[in-house]
C-alpha cells in the first residue's frame, strides 16, 4: 500500500466532513483508508494498493470532493428533541465487550451474527416498534428480500443512491457453462462472470417501505392506510461496513403511512413523540434533529438542502459513548406525492402522500449496549421485564393514539 496525501484548494468545511468521509472510499476501486485531518481541512490522506493507478485514482477523489463542495454552505443543525443531560452508564469499548461475551460474531464484511442476550435485545426493540404500529391501526405484512429494478426505477433510486445497490443475479441457463463454472470452482480457476451471468433484474431491497409502494401501485384507496413490514434490507457501505454501526445485511421495521397531506404529516408527529418517550423511559443518551439522505454525488447538495429546508427528514441519534460519537437509529421521514405519482396510488382522486417511520434494529442493539453494557444487571426494569416475555408485544403503545 502506498500512502498518498491530496492538498485541495480550499480546506472542507467542518460540517461536511462526516458526509464525505462516507462518500471518498466510493471515490475509484483500490483506494482505501480515507483520512481528513481536522487540523489540517485542505488535505486528504488515503492508501492506494496499486502506486501505478496513483494519478488517476487522486483525479477521482479530486473529482468526487470537488462535487460534494461545490455550492456547498453550511446549515445551522436544529434539534427538535434533546436527550443528552442524560449520562450513560457505560463508556467501556462496546464492541469487543459483546465479542468476548458471545453475544455477537462477525460472518463477513458488513455481516454479523446476532446471539443470546443480543438476540433478545433485537427481538424486544422489534417487538416494541411493532406495538407503536398497532397504536396507529397498521396492518402487518411481510414482503420478499428482492425487488425488481423496474420498481426502483420508477422511483429514481439508482439516481440517488447507486453506490448502495446489491444486485441479485444467477448464471445462464447453459449446460456448457454451469459445467465451466463448476470445474472452475472445483480446481480455483477464474471464470469469466461477466460472460456467464445475467444482466440483474433483481436488488437486494434497500429500504423495506420499497415494496409497500410496489404493492399499492395502481390502486385507489378509500381511506388512509398503515403499514408495518420488516426486511432483511441490503446497502454496500464499502470500507466504512464496521461494528453494528454500518451493515450491508441488517434488518429494519418500517410504519410506512399512506393518505392525505396532512394526515401523513400528523402520522409522522405522532411517530416521533411516541419514539422519544420511549427514549426516554429507557433514559438513553441521544437527541432529534432535521436530517438529509446520503445521496449520490450527483445530486447530493441539491437534494440535501432541499430535505434540510423542508424538513423532509428528521433522524434519532443515539450516542456511543466509548467513540464520542452517534448513530442514526430512526428515521421519520416525508415523502410528498412523490411515491404516489411513482406507483399510481391515488386517494379521493389525487395521487397519495405518503411518509415513513424507520428503526434500524441492529443499531438499537448496539446503541443501547454502547450506553448500558453487557451486564444485564445494569439495564433498565422495562428492557429486562420485556426480555422476560412480561411485555405483550400486542398490546396498547407508550402514547395512546389521538382522535
Amino acid at each position: 500500500m502506498r500512502r498518498l496525501e491530496l492538498e485541495l484548494e480550499r480546506p472542507i468545511p467542518a460540517d461536511l466532513v462526516d458526509e464525505l468521509s462516507s462518500a471518498l472510499p466510493y471515490a475509484a476501486e483500490g483506494a482505501a483508508n480515507f483520512h481528513v485531518d481536522p487540523e489540517r481541512p485542505a488535505v486528504v490522506r488515503f492508501d492506494v494498493a496499486d502506486a501505478a493507478a496513483a494519478d488517476t485514482i487522486l483525479r477521482k477523489v479530486s473529482r468526487l470532493i470537488d462535487k460534494m463542495t461545490r455550492g456547498w454552505r453550511s446549515l445551522p443543525p436544529k434539534v427538535i428533541a434533546d436527550m443528552r443531560s442524560v449520562v450513560p452508564h457505560h463508556d467501556g469499548n462496546t464492541w469487543t465487550e459483546m465479542k468476548d461475551a458471545g453475544i455477537v460474531s462477525e460472518v463477513a464484511p458488513g455481516q454479523v451474527a446476532l446471539s443470546g442476550l443480543g438476540l433478545d435485545l433485537f427481538d424486544f426493540f422489534d417487538r416494541t416498534f411493532v406495538r407503536f404500529a398497532m397504536a396507529f391501526g397498521a396492518k402487518r405484512v411481510r414482503y420478499p428480500q428482492m425487488i425488481s429494478v423496474e420498481a426502483l426505477n420508477r422511483c429514481q433510486y439508482f439516481d440517488s443512491f447507486p453506490h448502495h445497490v446489491t444486485f441479485c443475479t444467477h448464471l445462464r441457463e447453459d449446460i456448457d457453462l454451469l459445467a465451466a463454472f463448476s470445474h472452475a470452482q472445483e480446481h480455483g480457476e477464474p471464470f469469466p462472470f461477466a460472460r456467464g451471468l445475467h444482466d440483474p433484474e433483481y436488488v437486494g431491497v434497500p429500504a423495506a417501505c420499497f415494496h409497500v409502494y410496489l404493492d399499492l401501485s395502481g390502486r385507489d384507496l378509500v381511506s388512509p392506510t398503515v403499514i408495518t413490514t420488516s426486511a432483511r434490507c441490503f446497502r454496500y457501505e464499502a470500507e466504512t461496513m464496521t461494528t453494528l454501526e454500518r451493515l450491508w445485511d441488517f434488518t429494519m421495521r418500517e410504519i410506512v403511512f399512506v393518505g392525505t397531506e396532512e394526515w401523513v404529516r400528523e402520522q409522522r408527529r405522532r411517530s416521533m413523540d411516541e419514539v422519544v418517550q420511549f427514549v426516554k423511559s429507557l433514559r438513553l443518551n441521544g437527541w432529534m434533529e432535521v436530517a438529509n439522505d446520503p445521496f449520490f454525488v450527483n445530486t447530493f447538495v441539491a437534494r440535501k438542502y432541499y430535505q434540510l429546508l423542508t424538513e423532509a427528514k428528521f433522524e434519532l441519534k443515539l450516542s456511543l459513548p466509548y467513540t464520542n460519537g452517534a448513530l442514526a437509529a430512526a428515521s421519520f421521514n416525508y415523502h410528498e406525492d412523490f411515491f404516489g405519482r411513482s406507483f399510481d396510488v391515488m386517494l379521493d382522486g389525487s395521487p397519495v402522500h405518503t411518509g415513513c417511520t424507520a428503526f434500524g434494529i441492529e443499531r438499537w442493539v448496539f446503541a443501547f449496549l454502547s450506553q448500558y453494557g453487557v451486564d444485564r444487571s445494569r439495564w433498565p426494569d422495562v428492557v429486562n421485564a420485556g426480555l422476560a416475555g412480561q411485555i405483550d408485544a400486542t398490546g396498547p403503545a407508550t402514547v395512546a393514539p389521538r382522535e
